[in-house]
């Protein structure tokens, strides 16, 4: 098993290396360099301090169940390749701390700084990230030519959101949508501390409407940093616009007073309030043919239109995640079980 190809010369920048550093998820000769770089540049070591002491925060959180089985099957996939190689004992021999390691995607953050051992399975990892990203950046492109997607991820892994970062990046590729060089660092990082904040939230209305505020928050992020290009290309990669279907109900005109009543007669008055204020607040700020358009994503008519995306039909993506945003927030607001759509 290889590691990833080392950059060359005039590509190398150690500040867009120091996440892969951190996580050991470079090769030998762009660990070697970064190391390098770090002990002669003082301004890259406080960059590196910053880094790492993120790490150990994220070290100290509750790794997730589905965090951990999808780690574990990759874990699984890396010994049975090494296996077939004869290298197992060669990765067993360190797999202990490897599982935790790789479990968080992060640096512990309590130990002295130095080069990261060489580790198989962080390289699995990486490898299956980088293969995930392409092949989703390869799924956006086509359905952005108005196509449909032949090909789709279900031979894949889903990789751990520690390494959401790379596989973004890998998707950008494909896309041909680089941000500039010195916010690549910037983006792998904001992207990743997004996905390991947001697959601890439940999923419930609370959890999908902490989810719809930060999708909303990242992407503005985004444009921020690297511009338009790369904010639209998150989305159409990830999709945050689809519906939550376990956290809405679609309700026949006219009826959501009467049926409220009878499901939480305790909240019934205090939600129609605040959804009728929602509406005209968003309305007034979007206009009814956008709010239609995202009310009617958020609360498919069956589950065929699902996969419907309001951004598909020329609603701005900001603006369908804002839209998703102000309408949980005003469920949660309420005390209701889920976000009802009077439509």
């Amino acid at each position: 098993m290889t590691g990833p190809e080392p950059l060359d010369s005039a590509s190398f920048d150690p500040r867009d290396l120091l996440e892969e550093y951190v996580d050991g998820l470079l090769s030998d000769d762009d660990r070697a360099r970064v190391a390098a770089a770090l002990a002669a540049d003082s301004a890259l070591r406080a960059e590196f301090e910053s880094v790492k002491r993120f790490s150990g925060l994220v070290a100290e959180l509750p790794a997730d169940p589905s965090e951990e089985a999808a780690v574990n099957r990759i874990m699984s996939l890396a010994r049975e390749d090494a296996r077939r190689r004869g290298r197992l004992l060669r990765i067993v021999a360190g797999v202990a701390a490897a599982a935790a390691l790789v479990m968080l995607g992060v640096w512990l953050g309590r130990r002295e700084v130095e080069p990261l051992p060489r580790n198989e399975l962080a390289d699995v990892v990486a490898d299956n990230a980088r293969e995930f990203g392409r092949r989703l950046g390869t799924i956006t492109r086509t359905r952005r030519e108005g196509r449909v997607p032949r090909l789709g991820t279900g031979d894949l892994e889903v990789p751990p959101a520690a390494a959401m970062g790379i596989v973004f990046e890998e998707a950008l590729g494909v896309l041909g949508a680089r941000p500039p060089i010195d916010k690549r660092s910037l983006v792998r990082t904001v992207v990743r501390e997004h996905y390991q904040h947001t697959i601890r939230l439940a999923p419930d209305l609370a959890g999908e409407s902490r989810r719809a505020e930060a999708s909303l928050h990242l992407f503005r992020r985004l444009q921020e940093i690297a511009g338009i290009e790369v904010a639209d290309a998150w989305y159409d990669v990830f999709r945050p616009g689809l519906a939550h279907l376990e956290t809405v109900r679609r309700l026949r005109a006219g009826t959501m007073a009467m049926v409220l009543r009878e499901t939480a007669p305790e909240h019934a008055e205090e939600y129609v309030q605040r959804y009728e204020r929602a509406l005209a607040r968003l309305q007034g700020r979007y206009g009814q043919p956008r709010l239609a358009a995202v009310l009617q994503q958020l609360a498919p008519r069956d589950r065929r239109e699902v996969w419907t995306d309001a951004a598909d039909e020329g609603v701005p993506r900001d603006t369908v995640l804002a839209i998703r945003a102000s309408m949980y927030q005003a469920a949660v607001a309420a005390g209701v079980d889920r976000l009802y759509i009077d439509f």
